[in-house]
């Protein structure tokens, strides 16, 4: 039989495996890294893009848990969450994130709204490690967040073998923050992820408001990053 030449120049072998920071090396992507300055954010046919999602949570006047539903992809406008514009610094571009109540629900009337809006993901066996969730946030000039309504930021784990029980609530409060300039925060947090495989992971944030009241909270530049915050 005749022999074959091969003639072969550029070779190139390229990871697709990312490497994760402080990880030690090429490691497996974690399942739920992300970033989002909103800039290239589009409303499609009313909702925002991006992944974004929303629930609500409905409680009696005493604080008791009535009931709950999802509203997903987020919307956009003009109830619980929209892309607002005209209030940003300079890092914040043209447009942001704003989340609110669900002033549709004539639930206001008698009861306590809790509006979530948030990224969901699935914790992958190899998610363990500590990570960082980060943003920016304002009140804003018109319908801020007020007393008695409160605010705050939030990472959540549910436990879909314990009927989807929230088994990890990190918060940070965002009631009292400036509606002058916009600062900026962070939530930490470590997963095992021997322990939380296949559990769902929440980072977001959310209002609670009765009777109407005002309870909007800016939010833009939102990450989660693998390690500490600095």
């Amino acid at each position: 039989a005749g022999a074959w030449t091969f003639y072969l120049d550029d070779i190139e072998i390229v990871a697709e495996v990312p490497i994760v920071e402080g990880g030690g090396g090429v490691t497996a992507p974690v399942s739920f890294l992300f970033s989002d300055d909103f800039e290239a954010a589009a409303t499609v046919e009313g909702t925002i893009s991006g992944g974004w999602r929303a629930f609500i949570n409905r409680f009696t006047a005493e604080g008791n848990y009535q009931d709950g539903y999802a509203v997903n992809p987020a919307p956009a406008g003009p109830q619980i969450s929209a892309l607002a514009t005209g209030e940003g610094g300079a890092e914040q571009g043209t447009q942001y994130l704003s989340v609110y109540s669900n002033y549709g629900d004539e639930h206001h009337n008698i009861g306590v709204l809790e509006t979530n809006v948030f990224r969901e993901f699935t914790i992958a066996a190899v998610d363990s490690g500590t990570y960082t969730f980060s943003f920016d946030a304002k009140r804003p000039l018109a319908d801020a967040v007020v007393a008695p309504s409160s605010a705050l930021a939030f990472i959540k784990i549910l436990n879909p073998d314990n009927g989807f029980a929230t088994e990890v609530f990190e918060q940070l409060d965002m009631t009292g923050i400036s509606q002058d300039i916009w600062s900026s925060h962070s939530i930490e947090i470590v997963i095992d992820a021997n322990a939380r495989s296949g559990h769902i992971i929440q980072f977001g944030f959310a209002n609670s408001a009765t009777n109407y009241n005002p309870s909007a909270v800016f939010y833009d530049n939102v990450s989660v990053t693998a390690g500490g915050a600095n």
